[in-house]
């Protein structure tokens, strides 16, 4: 059996939407896989914030869809980033009207039809797989996680052709259905895994001599390799080996903690700094206003929340300059960027200063409004894609109706 439709290649034109060279996790990527055609449907990738769940659960759906395509098997992918939900009821309505593919969303609501839906489905061809990313919130609050579960519970109780794979910092045990559940726990790559990531990375530069203790000072953390690659790719726009050494153990000695207590988290940190402290003021002002979005954006929303005249202008002028060291993520199924948690807690320390806060405020509102408008005549001719968008907007939304009432111009939001 495969499971995934074919995504865009890898050789997209557009450079900024590359996906980061993904090394190692041999094992980790047989074992989702081997246990999803064993006839398992709940998967979790847990491990520490910056391993690089989120890449394996990419790289899992990237090898699926060619077998997919092989074996001329249709399965529709959707992925939800779950820390941008504080209710689990809209995820579900949007996971029954994709699943069921129904303009009514009320089947989620009654056990009878959503029950007798499902048989259908185990009588077609098609499967569907939902990538539940960064589920913490969600599990961290027990009434939310007792709903989403028992809901994935119910679903797998009643098909074969629904998978879902969660990614998670916490690990979980699904005891209800055990043997349907498996997990995947994620450590920092070995040393040699993290070289060749480096060397994957940063092309052109002889680490022969710095690679092992630029890697030990990431501490093997994909996320902080990939920026130190980018940033030593950059040649005079970046750093050399031996600056960004010099660089970390700046960093490491200017920390109040003790070696032993330094994670590997903080040097994550430290490297991060280390790029965002490389960008010019302008574009320091561009990620200070987008770290305002709380939810993943369009170039659409980038060019509102920076004052640019169009789309091409933010991605020329914002997008670009932030993609090409790695700052922004870039979601290929819903063409969507984000920032990573952990860039988004550095961002708001340390460009502060950068955004102004009024100007930032009113751009942000009035945008998400207009968006909350078109959504809302799009459940009118069609729901199931209304839902969808209020699901991938709903972070955004939720605070444009917080913020809204701080904006000096109210009919600008009304």
């Amino acid at each position: 059996m495969a499971y995934f439709k074919k995504k865009e290649s890898h050789q997209d034109s557009d450079a900024d939407n590359r996906d980061v060279p993904f090394c190692g996790r041999e094992r980790h990527l047989a074992a989702v896989k081997r246990n999803f055609k064993d006839g398992r449907q709940i998967g979790l990738i847990s491990g520490m914030p910056g391993v690089g769940k989120t890449r394996l659960a990419k790289e899992v759906a990237f090898q699926m869809s060619v077998e997919c395509e092989n074996q001329n098997i249709k399965l529709k992918v959707n992925t939800f980033n779950l820390s941008k939900f504080t209710s689990t009821n809209l995820i579900i309505d949007t996971i029954c009207a994709s699943m069921l593919q129904q303009n009514q969303t009320t089947v989620s609501l009654k056990p009878e039809n959503l029950t007798a839906a499902l048989q259908r489905l185990n009588l077609e061809e098609d499967f569907h797989l939902f990538i539940c990313d960064n589920a913490d919130t969600i599990l961290d609050d027990d009434r939310l996680r007792t709903e989403l579960l028992d809901f994935i519970s119910k679903i797998v109780e009643k098909t074969r052709n629904v998978l879902f794979l969660v990614t998670s910092r916490r690990r979980f045990r699904l005891a209800r259905e055990y043997r349907l559940f498996f997990d995947v726990e994620l450590s920092p790559l070995t040393p040699d895994e993290a070289l060749d990531l480096l060397a994957a990375i940063a092309t052109d530069v002889p680490l022969q001599i710095h690679g092992a203790e630029i890697t030990k000072m990431c501490g093997y953390l994909p996320l902080a390799l990939v920026i130190a690659g980018v940033e030593l790719q950059r040649g005079e726009d970046g750093y050399t080996p031996e600056e960004l050494i010099e660089l970390l153990r700046k960093n490491v000695l200017e920390s109040p903690l003790s070696a032993e207590s330094y994670s590997r988290s903080e040097q994550v940190s430290h490297v991060l700094k280390s790029a965002i402290g490389k960008l010019t003021d302008v574009i320091k002002s561009h990620f200070a206003a987008l770290n305002y979005i709380p939810g993943s954006f369009g170039t659409s929303a980038a060019a509102a929340i920076a004052g640019k005249q169009s789309p091409a202008h933010a991605k020329a002028d914002v997008i670009r300059p932030l993609r090409e060291r790695s700052l922004l993520e870039f979601d290929s199924s819903q063409q969507r960027f984000d920032i990573h948690p952990l860039m988004r807690d550095l961002v708001q320390q340390s460009l502060g200063q950068f955004v102004d806060v009024g100007i930032t405020r009113q751009r942000f509102c009035v945008f998400f409004a207009d968006v909350l408008k078109k959504i809302g005549l799009a459940m009118n001719s069609d729901a199931s894609r209304g839902l969808q968008d209020l699901t991938t907007e709903i972070k955004n939304i939720e605070k444009m109706m917080l913020e809204a009432v701080n904006c000096a111009d109210e009919d600008t939001h009304g």
